[in-house]
């Protein structure tokens, strides 16, 4: 891991303190491998992934249905229903109107553009931080 990815990394965990400070997620439990590093705020029900591919370069918020509290065993699926949704996915079953994000494919200004990653990340956080209720509400937390 080099300084750039680090520090993208603390930058997350700057823009989501609020998460456990405001509203009473865990902190984060933190997995890094070669190719990812993701961050899991844990409430009762649900917990908030945010999900860094360094060999894309992009980055995911994901609401994680918990099983007895824990991650579950599957990505997607697990025990025969979704587990894990882009937050984009669940907003819609929350019936928020939302703004298509357009085309998503990486181009060479992209291609490793931790700026462009930081933009992406920050309206989705708004997203989900404007939202959280409607979230916590889905999954009947609260």
């Amino acid at each position: 891991m080099d300084d750039k990815q680090l520090e993208f990394e603390k930058e997350i965990l700057e823009e989501l303190k609020n998460l456990t400070v405001s509203w009473g997620f865990s902190e984060p439990q933190i997995t890094r491998k070669n190719y990812s590093t993701v961050f899991d705020y844990f409430a009762t029900r649900f917990a908030i992934e945010i999900e860094i591919d360094w060999r894309e370069y992009g980055v995911f918020i994901l609401i994680v249905k918990l099983e007895a509290g824990k991650l579950p065993n599957g990505y997607y699926v697990s025990k025969g229903g979704m587990c894990r949704e882009h937050l984009r996915s669940v907003l819609q079953q929350c019936h928020v109107p939302l703004v298509p994000v357009g085309k998503t494919s990486y181009t060479r200004e992209r291609w490793r553009n931790f700026a462009w990653m930081r933009g992406v990340f920050l309206k989705e956080k708004e997203l989900l931080i404007q939202h959280l209720d409607a979230i916590k509400k889905l999954y009947q937390e609260g």
